[in-house]
């Protein structure tokens, strides 16, 4: 019987639905190493995490294959590239988007406008957290989305730029990274917060000018505050039982005892036994965060498809030995 595959005719010019991409793999215009057929959606394929990662908050890149679970914390940026290395023939482009899982979460995902015809090897994203709360993403999890599309012509010069062949980070993009030491976006949302006073003062002209004057030097002042980093007034840890998750629809078999601790900007909130942490700018901020981020975890854990490996089969554990839907 002649091959289903057969039947399939590739397009001149659009996008490939999937029978189309496997069909371009199995003539070799593209290939994706490697390819597992559960990643390939309806007009796409998901690309997943690779091992390594670099975030503007660490002080060194981050091994994912031993520290599988990767924190991008609010407004901060990492880059990573992808376990699969992608190979274009001059027939095809591609163009790689954020999974709806990210964008629904605050993360915003780039590229680059497209993958030119003729590319080869792994793709480096940027992920950047625009959302006030902690964004946790693992080792071989699927993340972005590719899709490909046919070409009318072959292009008289395919893609030799620099990112070809590649498949990891070079040490100057790593450094580019962690050398940025100037105010994060919180930091900037934090100073607008405090000066907004002054400025609704002095754009409303309600004030008379002596007002005007010292809400501009308070603004002044809090802007400066973003270039030095003040002592930290630290105190103690402190234990702080979860007793509920309302509104949300999840039960709580029993209180969760997180430890809430004070960092040089804030506070960080961990939940010890199932290896989950989150941070805020007052401790009742840093527990409200780490909720959400416990039942982020749960939720993502329970839904995974695919078989868990033994650190996230523990993690759950843990979890549904405090927590159930209602």
């Amino acid at each position: 019987m002649k091959d289903a595959l057969d039947e399939i005719e590739l397009p001149s010019a659009g996008i490939l639905v999937d029978r189309q991409i496997l069909k371009a793999m199995e003539l070799g215009m593209i290939a994706i190493d490697p390819f597992e057929v559960g990643n390939l959606e309806p007009a796409t394929y998901d690309m997943r995490v690779g091992k390594t990662a670099v975030v503007s908050t660490s002080s060194a890149p981050i091994d994912l294959s031993e520290h599988p679970l990767l924190t991008i914390e609010p407004y901060a940026a990492a880059i990573l590239h992808t376990v699969e290395t992608l190979r274009l023939s001059d027939r095809y482009a591609g163009h790689v988007g954020p999974k709806t899982s990210l964008l629904r979460r605050g993360i915003i995902a780039s590229t680059g406008p497209q993958i030119d015809p003729g590319f080869e090897g792994a793709l480096l994203i940027n992920l950047v957290n625009v959302s006030p709360r902690p964004f946790h993403i693992r080792y071989n999890e699927t993340f972005v989305t590719i899709e490909f599309q046919a070409l009318s012509l072959a292009p008289s010069r395919p893609y030799r730029g620099p990112y070809q062949g590649r498949t990891e980070l070079t040490a100057e993009e790593i450094n580019r990274l962690l050398a940025f030491s100037g105010p994060t976006l919180k930091d900037v949302h934090a100073c607008f917060r405090e000066a907004e006073p002054g400025l609704r003062a002095a754009a409303s002209l309600a004030d008379e000018i002596p007002s005007l004057v010292e809400g501009q030097e308070k603004m002044l002042q809090v802007v400066s505050e973003i270039a030095r980093v003040p002592e930290p007034n630290l105190l103690p840890s402190t234990v702080v039982p979860i007793t509920t998750f309302e509104p949300e629809q999840f039960e709580l078999l029993k209180p969760i005892q997180v430890v809430v601790q004070p960092t040089g900007d804030g506070y960080m909130c961990t939940f010890f036994d199932a290896n989950v942490n989150a941070s805020g700018e007052t401790q009742v901020e840093a527990v409200a965060n780490l909720k959400s981020v416990i039942l982020d975890t749960f939720e993502d854990l329970e839904s995974e498809k695919k078989p868990l490996g033994p650190g996230p089969n523990q993690q759950l554990a843990v979890l549904r030995s405090f927590i159930k839907r209602r």
